[in-house]
């Protein structure tokens, strides 16, 4: 089976080492990451990165409300419907995979 390595814009990020150097290196590029994104493909939301379970990065990008102007916050709540399918699918995927 072929690996999966890539759907649509959705981008794994790892961290590597808890050094704040690092961190802060890392911070940039993951706006720069974010920038370039939202740029092509207009994302809104919420960004979380956590390392040994601590928040490493937050961002909230966009608008909840593009007409009223009302900026997406860590408090946004988003109508997900039913989004959590193709995640279940490619870690299904991916278990099969590790099984092979």
């Amino acid at each position: 089976m072929e690996k999966l390595t890539t759907i649509g814009p959705v981008c794994m990020l790892i961290l590597q080492s808890a050094n704040p150097c690092f961190a802060q290196t890392v911070n940039g590029r993951i706006d720069s990451l974010v920038a370039a994104l939202n740029e092509h493909y207009e994302i809104s939301g919420n960004i979380l990165v956590a390392k040994d379970g601590r928040m490493a990065y937050k961002r909230s990008i966009c608008y909840t409300d593009l007409a009223a102007r009302k900026q997406n916050n860590d408090s946004t709540t988003f109508m997900l419907i039913s989004l959590a399918k193709p995640f279940t699918a490619i870690s299904i995927l991916q278990l099969k995979e590790e099984e092979s």
